[in-house]
């Protein structure tokens, strides 16, 4: 039953995508941020996902790695959008999905970033402000990853994919993504905070 239930969400969420994201105008980057699993002797490291386990690598815990999702997002949107209207809600147009990989250990993000000027320097820009994050070295600025998009639409459905995993609401990053355009997120995003598919309806407002 679980299954099938993902199976819908994963295709609702790529028709919302295909209508509303993927044949957007403009350049975008595709990016994906990893982590490193790190060994945690003799003390366990902040923001490890298991702080009893001493002896074997271990992977970082969801939060502080939506954490880590949040500082590099903030400071993007900084680096091209006036302070006062960051603080109204005006974000770079966006979408942001959580992956675990085929462990269920490997938490990581994929997403789309719609470029704000040249491409080539948005996306240098993105790679800059990621690697000088401070993560207490969780960054894994080698396995991470930003490319400009060679199609808007594979890279969002990508990004995607992990939805049949995990389902909805806890693949797509309803916090962090921002569409329709550059300043606005819109009325469906704050609806999809509480993805659920018996309430398809969700779906068609405000598209």
């Amino acid at each position: 039953m679980k299954e099938g239930k993902r199976s819908n969400e994963q295709k609702v969420v790529n028709h919302w995508l295909k209508d509303n994201i993927c044949e957007e105008d403009g350049e975008a980057v595709f990016f994906t941020l990893k982590f490193h699993r790190k060994r945690s002797t003799p003390d366990p490291w902040v923001g490890a996902k298991n702080t009893s386990f001493l002896y074997g690598p271990t992977s970082i815990n969801e939060d502080n790695a939506e954490k880590l999702l949040s500082r590099f997002l903030n400071e993007l949107d900084r680096a091209y959008i006036a302070t006062r209207a960051v603080r109204r809600g005006i974000r770079l147009k966006r979408v942001v999905f959580k992956h675990q990989g085929y462990s269920g250990e490997n938490v990581h993000f994929h997403g789309v970033l719609f470029c704000e000027g040249d491409a080539e320097e948005f996306r240098s820009k993105c790679e800059e402000i990621w690697a000088n994050i401070s993560s207490n070295n969780w960054i894994d600025v080698n396995k991470s990853q930003f490319e400009i998009a060679d199609s808007v639409s594979d890279t969002c459905h990508y990004s995607a994919h992990e939805v049949y995993k995990l389902g909805a609401e806890a693949s797509w990053m309803i916090k962090y993504s921002h569409v329709r355009d550059a300043h606005r997120r819109t009325e469906m995003a704050d609806q999809l905070k509480t993805f659920n598919l018996r309430k398809k309806r969700l779906m068609t407002q405000a598209v």
